[in-house]
């Protein structure tokens, strides 16, 4: 998959330069290969990736739409929805065990939820090239997941008990200022490819976590330690980095 994007951003990057610089050669105070002033509405198509749930393999993808109000100015927003790998947990959830998801041996994605991630941003460009700084709002769809465990001899808490387990993971969904960095440049032929991130400024994100064992002797005490070692190790920062192609108008 990453073999993929590098290529596409490689031919894509030549598609664009290529004219790009031959229309620049008779021209001043373009800036480098760009076309920015000129073609100032974006339609881009743009994936995105962040820390999913537990047990949860794929991305959001989506579209951005923006408008260029001035050489160093620009608002757009982002809307995406969640999508399933290919290449991912497949077998995970419908034949297979995973390894040690959430702390524990023998592991299974029983069903997920994965809600949208949208933007709302002003981004100041202050290179000819395209590198940009942003601000705006980010907002995060509810995530959860269910996962269940195999019964066979494991450590819960302090203790070791012959016990399956099942475990839910669930973040709330939120919207929370966010700022960013990144580059976007448009080609003479319409071309634009961009690349960046973004974080929320907000604290790490602790999960909603329940927890059951299938071994009534497994005590209460130690599943509880169980559950606060999830929450320790499944909080998140709010943030994801994206990749985008598409045409300037």
């Amino acid at each position: 998959m990453k073999k993929q994007f590098l290529w596409t951003f490689l031919i894509l990057f030549l598609c664009g330069a290529v004219p790009g610089y031959a229309q620049e050669q008779g021209s001043e105070d373009t800036g480098f290969f760009d076309d920015r002033e000129n073609r100032t509405f974006n339609v881009q198509l743009v994936t995105l990736g962040g820390r999913q749930p537990a047990g949860v393999s794929g991305g959001h993808a989506g579209i951005h739409l923006g408008f260029q109000l001035s050489k160093m100015i620009y608002l757009g927003g982002t809307v995406t929805r969640f999508y399933d790998s290919p290449f991912g947990n497949k077998d995970w959830k419908d034949e297979g065990w995973h390894e040690e998801p959430l702390g524990q041996e023998d592991g299974r994605l029983l069903d997920s939820e994965v809600g949208s991630r949208n933007s709302i941003e002003v981004r100041i460009m202050p290179f000819d090239f395209g590198f940009y700084f942003s601000a705006g709002i980010l907002q995060q769809g509810k995530d959860e997941a269910h996962l269940r465990f195999a019964t066979k001899d494991r450590a819960v808490g302090d203790n070791s008990y012959n016990t399956g387990l099942e475990a839910k993971v669930k973040y709330e969904a939120r919207t929370i200022p966010m700022m960013g960095i990144g580059f976007q440049h448009v080609f003479f032929n319409g071309i634009v490819l961009g690349v960046g991130a973004q974080v929320g400024l907000s604290k790490l994100q602790e999960p909603d976590v329940t927890v059951t064992a299938t071994n009534s002797d497994v005590t209460q005490e130690n599943m509880d330690i169980w559950k606060s070692q999830i929450e320790k190790n499944e909080k998140r920062l709010p943030g994801q980095g994206y990749l985008s192609v598409g045409y300037a108008f």
